[in-house]
């Protein structure tokens, strides 16, 4: 299964709701899971590389987008996130369907953790309009078990999936702002960083990447 892109260039400076470039989805931002149209635009600065990104300042606000299951286990899953200060919160989530799996927050005691249960552990501090590269790996859909690293730094122990939750597959990217949100989004999907620091959507990754 080709895994799903998104870099936002292809839109114009307007709401995220029912826009469906990038390539590998299933539907377009929002037919499943939010309501983007009240709380996602795509804006054209700050971005993490190319012209365009997408933003919430919006407390609660939920935004999702479906693509074809995928069960395969130590493939890498890239989203960058961003926030502008660091009491501005971002939940970042691969999910089976409606079911959160992988949980990364940006939490709004300024750092960056990946939900172990229902539990965050942090993995490392983010300072305000700075982008950050979070990668995630399914470790085992039996085991209920995925990895998360920053910046291509090293992977954390296991974390059990979102609340226990149990999955045979990906489906879903889902995103919603916390307490004072401002914060923003980019370059989804597998991804390999070039030299000039822009980050360039590629095939699957190799398993244990």
């Amino acid at each position: 299964m080709a895994a799903p892109i998104e870099n936002f260039d292809s839109y114009g400076v307007e709401n995220l709701d029912g826009l469906n470039g990038g390539t590998n989805w299933t539907e377009a931002w929002g037919d499943t899971t939010g309501i983007c149209s009240t709380w996602y635009d795509v804006v054209s600065t700050p971005v993490q590389g190319g012209t365009r990104a997408a933003h919430t300042a919006t407390t609660g606000g939920e935004c999702g987008r479906g693509f074809t299951a995928d069960s395969t286990e130590n493939q890498v899953y890239t989203v960058y996130l961003r926030a502008a200060s660091t009491a501005s919160g971002l939940v970042s989530v691969w999910q089976s369907g409606a079911t959160g799996i992988a949980r990364i927050v940006l939490t709004t005691g300024g750092q960056i953790a990946a939900v172990n249960n229902l539990t965050a552990d942090n993995l490392q501090a983010y300072s305000a309009d700075t982008w950050y590269k979070v990668d995630i790996r399914i470790t085992s859909f039996a085991g209920k078990t995925f990895q998360a690293r920053v910046d291509d730094g090293s992977w954390s122990a296991d974390k059990t999936f979102y609340n226990n939750n149990a999955a045979t597959s990906l489906s879903l990217f889902w995103s919603s702002g916390q307490s004072t949100v401002d914060s923003y989004f980019d370059t989804i999907g597998p991804a390999a960083v070039v030299a000039t620091g822009r980050s360039t959507a590629l095939s699957l990754l190799g398993v244990g990447q």
